[in-house]
C-alpha cells in the first residue's frame, strides 16, 4: 500500500539538506538497508543543488510505495540541467 506523498517547503538556507535528511529518516525503515545511504545522499544531494542553483522556496516530496520510496525535490527557477562539456570531480 502506497503512502500518500507528503511536502514540506525547506529554507533557502544551508541548513535545508539536514532538514530535509530529517524528514525522509523515518521513511527509511521500509527500504532494504543497503539502500538507506543512498536515499539520504540522494536527498542531500538533490536539495543541496536547489538551494546553490535554484530559487526559493525548495520544497521536498516523499511518497513511500511497495518496494521503493519517490523523493522529489523542487525549486521555483525556471532553469534545465545541463552537461558541462568538461565535468568536474565537484559538479557536472
Amino acid at each position: 500500500m502506497a503512502v500518500r506523498p507528503e511536502t514540506v517547503e525547506l529554507p533557502s538556507e544551508a541548513i535545508a539538506a539536514r532538514l530535509a535528511r530529517r524528514q525522509v529518516e523515518p521513511l527509511l525503515g521500509s527500504l532494504p538497508r543497503g539502500r538507506r545511504p543512498d536515499a539520504r545522499l540522494l536527498v542531500s544531494e538533490l536539495v543541496t543543488n536547489a538551494f546553490r542553483h535554484g530559487l526559493p522556496p525548495i520544497s521536498l516530496t516523499t511518497a513511500l510505495h511497495p518496494g521503493f520510496l519517490r523523493i522529489e525535490v523542487a525549486d521555483a527557477g525556471g532553469g534545465r540541467p545541463r552537461r558541462r562539456p568538461q565535468p568536474s570531480a565537484d559538479g557536472g
